[in-house]
């Protein structure tokens, strides 16, 4: 199943698949499973039982289900610089 709602970050945008498996567990919606901190992911693509292939995957966009607001800057793998001019 596909939730066309949700999308991978990136240039490479592409739609979140769920459910999928990963690990021994079944996920329906963004993990934080072996991500970076701060990061969530989902399954870009599946094989035929339902596992995520190896590097099929993307970190998920604000308002996926499982991403939350705190994840604004999912590409940036927890080394982002903000700057702020006054």
């Amino acid at each position: 199943m596909y939730t066309a709602a949700c999308k991978t970050v990136g240039s490479k945008s592409e739609p979140c698949i769920f459910p999928f498996k990963y690990g021994g567990q079944t996920f329906d919606r963004c993990t934080s499973t072996d991500a970076q901190p701060g990061s969530v992911w989902c399954a870009t693509e599946l094989d035929e039982t339902g596992e995520v292939i190896d590097n099929r995957w993307g970190n998920c966009d604000v308002g996926c289900p499982g991403a939350s607001e705190n994840n604004i800057f999912p590409s940036c793998n927890h080394y982002c610089f903000i700057l702020v001019y006054l």
